[in-house]
């Protein structure tokens, strides 16, 4: 059996007014200049929030990319579904793949236990 290892529109389709919910009272993380917050849920979900500020668009694509890679190879591994927003503040740092991907699952083990 093959899993799936795309992420689905289903939870792509997180709307703002949940995501505003799940940052006011789910609980919080933070690497460098990107803050996550996430809650348990019944189904997978994510946001991305990232203005225009955030300049040039290739660092803008470039924060997306990393965060989306991140959130689809740890899903395996997570063990309950969650609803997760990540919010990029500004691009004065470089954000590592590996050290963002280990801050992140750190952060769910400690949210299993």
């Amino acid at each position: 059996m093959c899993l799936k290892k795309t992420i689905s529109k289903r939870e792509r389709s997180l709307k703002w007014k949940e995501a505003s919910t799940i940052i006011k009272k789910g609980r919080k993380g933070s690497y460098k200049n990107i803050l996550f917050a996430f809650q348990k849920s019944g189904q997978w979900g994510f946001r991305i929030n990232l203005t225009k500020n955030v300049k040039p668009a290739v660092t803008r694509n470039h924060y997306k990319r990393i965060i989306r890679e991140v959130y689809r190879t740890s899903k395996p591994i997570i063990e309950h579904p969650y609803k997760i927003v990540f919010t990029v503040l500004n691009s004065n740092e470089k954000v590592n793949f590996h050290e963002f991907k280990e801050k992140y699952l750190e952060l769910f083990s400690n949210a299993n236990n």
